[in-house]
């Protein structure tokens, strides 16, 4: 996301999960904050993310967190994560 300097959802979900258990899957992106806390709050300000995030069937989470200190759309020293969530 970064390199494309763009937010997305991952475009290949069902192959990064191809090894797990899950019958449900959600994926979880809020491109940049500029903490960990902040990262938090827009995940659960954002109406979609919020119901995957508290989503009762999905059990297990991947998370990848990046700060950047390259100027991007975001700023410089941001937080980039990507959530993924199955169950």
């Amino acid at each position: 996301m970064i390199a494309d300097n763009a937010i997305y959802d991952p475009r290949n979900l069902s192959r990064i999960l191809r090894d797990e258990p899950w019958n449900n899957v959600g994926a979880s992106v809020v491109g940049c904050a500029d903490s960990l806390p902040g990262l938090h709050r827009a995940f659960m300000h954002h109406a979609e993310h919020r119901v995957i995030l508290l989503n009762p069937q999905v059990r297990r989470i991947g998370i990848g967190v990046i700060k950047d200190d390259s100027a991007n759309g975001c700023g410089r020293h941001w937080f980039w994560t990507t959530e993924l969530f199955y169950g």
